[in-house]
């Protein structure tokens, strides 16, 4: 959203494919929901969070490395998908196997349905899976947003097709489900393989100088992203393990309507990151879109909390009643973490990645703590309350070190302006103009 020519062009039509990508995981949502059940959506869900989780632990943090490289040094781009792929294979492969080999000896609590199929699904999805958070991070690196965008929003509605292919089958289960997800994430990696080789500047080529200064800034990093997924999931697995599947669809549904208000943020701040890190967001730019982040966020969960009960009723049914006061009790927590996708990414994109681990550490300490004390009594809706305090309290740390390196107050970040409409409607304006002139929308290397 510089003032620079192009850049609010690719960002702002990116955001909008990346709600096409939403709509599809929303509707995903009320699919396995209408289709599984309580507990055979916390089945579900289970296999998508272990997945999620192996891909975040195994990579080594390489995938954030290889982009602030590239992103700063175009050429390397040749490299990224060669040194992906092995990564993807080696780290992602022998991460599964693992947790496979693990699960025999010792059988989590959290999913009875975790059998041998599911295990054989997760040696194929979590390789796949990673592979296409590297090509994600190739596109955002050569600064073509909407196409990064894309390739997300195709892996988020690709699997309803699946979906649709089981039940006209006959054959709705959890296992069924998963293996519907896993080919569509597949199919969507040989698609977006063929576009990736159109945008590399250069024949492909592995390069050993280039996997170790990723490994170097990624590693880094790295620790940082472990704590930042214990913050965000690991009320998943306490959930899991102490209320069993039942628990655990009702709290997983209820985190994925809460996380419609962090949505954008979220989508925005992993564009912000190539963006900062090739200085591209002007002095005072960034604080204005924490604000406006920040506004629009609380908006949207006033509207969410206020509809809550006929929402969740009417799209998932009596039997999922349970969502509604957890998910209420989410929605604070989420406006907070709004904010985070911007100061976050800001520090780790100016060269300071390791910040992260004290300060989701503590908000994943924070989120143990409470969850050891209240879940078993007050069930889901202490997991809720757990995790919207740890969420503020790692807000509240970036926001700290966001300001002192911006050189603004908290009230620049928090208190809307009457000028961050003007603002919006001259991004919205810039996006319109290049594009009745055929400009480009981001589907290209800058």
């Amino acid at each position: 959203m510089e003032q620079q020519p192009g850049l609010a062009s690719r960002m702002l039509p990116a955001v909008a494919m990346s709600g096409v990508g939403f709509l599809g995981m929303f509707v995903s949502s009320i699919v396995t929901a209408r289709l599984l059940g309580v507990e055979g959506r916390g089945a579900f869900a289970y296999f998508q969070t272990v997945a999620a989780g192996l891909g975040v632990f195994a990579l080594l943090g390489i995938g954030h490395g290889q982009m602030f490289h590239a992103a700063r040094e175009p050429a390397k781009l040749r490299h990224f998908v060669p040194n992906a792929a092995v990564v993807s294979v080696l780290l992602g492969g022998s991460a599964a196997g693992f947790y496979v080999i693990w699960t025999r000896v010792w059988q989590p609590q959290g999913s009875a349905a975790w059998t041998w199929p599911l295990a054989v699904w997760l040696l194929v999805a979590v390789p796949a899976v990673s592979m296409l958070t590297f090509q994600r991070q190739f596109l955002l690196a050569a600064h073509a947003y909407v196409l990064s965008k894309t390739n997300l929003a195709l892996t988020q509605t690709l699997p309803l097709l699946g979906f649709a292919m089981v039940y006209v089958l006959g054959r709705p289960s959890p296992v069924s489900f998963v293996a519907a997800l896993v080919v569509s994430q597949l199919v969507c990696l040989m698609l977006f393989h063929l576009v990736l080789t159109r945008l590399t500047p250069g024949p492909w080529s592995l390069s050993a100088p280039f996997a170790k200064a990723s490994l170097s800034f990624g590693f880094r990093q790295y620790l940082s992203d472990i704590a930042l997924f214990l913050t965000m999931r690991l009320d998943f697995f306490l959930v899991g393990w102490w209320l069993g599947d039942r628990g655990l669809g009702i709290y997983s549904l209820a985190a994925a309507l809460a996380e419609i208000v962090s949505r954008v943020p979220s989508e925005l701040g992993t564009m912000l990151f190539p963006a900062f890190a090739a200085s591209r967001v002007p002095k005072g730019t960034a604080e204005r879109i924490v604000r406006v982040l920040w506004t629009t966020s609380i908006g949207v969960a006033l509207l969410l909390g206020l509809f809550a009960k006929p929402l969740v009723t009417i799209l998932f049914g009596g039997r999922f009643a349970g969502v509604v006061p957890a998910f209420r009790w989410l929605l604070p927590g989420t406006v907070a973490w709004s904010t985070i996708y911007v100061t976050w990414n800001h520090a780790s994109a100016r060269g300071a990645p390791a910040i992260g681990v004290p300060v989701f550490t503590a908000a994943a300490l924070l989120d143990l703590v409470l969850n050891a004390m209240f879940l078993k009594q007050f069930g889901v809706v202490a997991a809720s309350l757990a995790a919207t305090a740890s969420y503020w309290l790692a807000a509240i740390l970036f926001l700290v070190r966001f300001c002192r390196a911006e050189g603004c107050r908290f009230r620049d970040c928090l208190v809307p302006r009457s000028s961050d409409l003007a603002w919006l409607l001259e991004q919205a304006k810039e996006v319109a103009a290049l594009r009745s002139r055929g400009g480009s929308s981001g589907s290209g290397a800058a």
